[in-house]
């Protein structure tokens, strides 16, 4: 079993990490599909991905002296670190896009759409970041609004009724995720703080809370769990039952589940080569990877011939390009910020 929380903070989770890195390659994968059941399957892997991040951001939160103030101070600093994140992805994507409309038309337009405040309202909540073709951007919008708004539950002490508040939030993320879904509304009444972000940091926070409780199941027994789990979110991505699609449930548990797991297991120790993408790289992959999508496609209908068929080919180009360009991005962040401490 994991040890008890007033250890968790010397601990150093790789088994997570390397997790991490999976996800955030799937989630390449939900934005730029496999055909066919391939591609449902790796979606719903992407999907589950994201999960995971929320889990962790909440999970994390918690101090094992129950600490609000050095709760806070966690929260404030990365609300602070992601914002910055958000807004140079933001100004890359406006960069981007307005080099898209210049090039194929309606520049004029596109421009035109922010001088409407509404195009700003939208990009805060529900995270509607499409004007700049930024559309995943919705999860750093909903991780910001969901820190926020954990940060207020601590802040005024009520911290402690997040648990009782988190089978409301559940229902609510789980049943307007069938919903829409099953029956193809829009996607941003779902992926927004409210019902993406808060109900999933929430169950993160409060398994760290309720660590001793969370974890009597033996690891065996949360292994096998992790194991019916997938299998049910694989079957339940090709198979549906009338109109009805119910792998945002089966998402659900696989993504606690292995979450579970990996905190179970802080002595499982993977090579570092597997676990650096996750501990460094997930967040850049998840930022990059969107703008690649396009100029790869238009890149591989150029191509004259190829062994590996256009729609197999693009979202591994995509997955690839956006791991390098992560790195690149780490490794320079890496040594701008060495090189600011060494001149202060």
């Amino acid at each position: 079993m994991a040890e008890d929380n007033n250890k968790t903070k010397a601990l150093h989770y790789d088994l997570l990490d390397l997790i991490k890195g999976i996800a955030a390659i799937c989630v390449v994968f939900v934005h730029i599909r496999f055909p066919g059941n391939t591609g449902s399957i790796m979606s719903s892997f992407g999907t589950c991905g994201v999960t995971i991040f929320f889990l962790v951001s909440g999970y994390f939160i918690y101090d094992p002296g129950n600490d609000r103030k050095k709760m806070c101070d966690r929260i404030l600093k990365r609300v602070g670190r992601n914002m910055i994140i958000t807004l140079i992805a933001m100004v890359l994507y406006f960069l981007y896009t307005y080099n898209e409309r210049r090039m194929y038309g309606g520049l004029s337009d596109w421009l035109t759409e922010f001088t409407d405040p509404i195009t700003y309202i939208r990009m805060m909540f529900p995270g509607d970041f499409a004007v700049i073709s930024g559309e995943h951007l919705w999860f750093m919008a909903s991780l910001l609004f969901a820190y926020l708004i954990i940060w207020l539950f601590i802040q005024f002490k009520i911290e402690g009724k997040i648990k009782y508040m988190l089978p409301v939030l559940m229902c609510i993320r789980i049943g307007l995720e069938l919903y829409t879904s099953s029956f193809g509304t829009h996607w941003l009444i779902c992926s927004n703080a409210l019902v993406a972000a808060l109900p999933v940091m929430a169950l993160g926070y409060v398994i760290a809370e309720k660590k001793k409780e969370a974890f009597e199941m033996t690891s065996s027994k949360l292994g096998i769990l992790v194991i019916i789990s997938v299998a049910l979110m694989i079957a339940s991505s090709v198979i549906r039952i009338g109109t009805f699609d119910l792998s945002p449930i089966f998402k659900m548990m696989t993504a606690v589940t292995v979450f579970m797991f990996c905190i179970d297991h802080p002595d499982c120790h993977p090579p570092r080569a597997l676990t650096v993408i996750g501990a460094k790289d997930a967040l850049y992959i998840y930022i990059i990877h969107y703008m690649m999508i396009d100029p790869i496609i238009r890149l591989v209908h150029k191509i004259p011939a190829s062994p590996i068929p256009g729609e197999w080919l693009v979202p591994i180009l995509v997955a690839v390009f956006a791991v390098i360009a992560a790195m690149i991005i780490r490794i320079v962040s890496d040594l701008a910020g060495s090189l600011i401490k060494k001149r202060g």
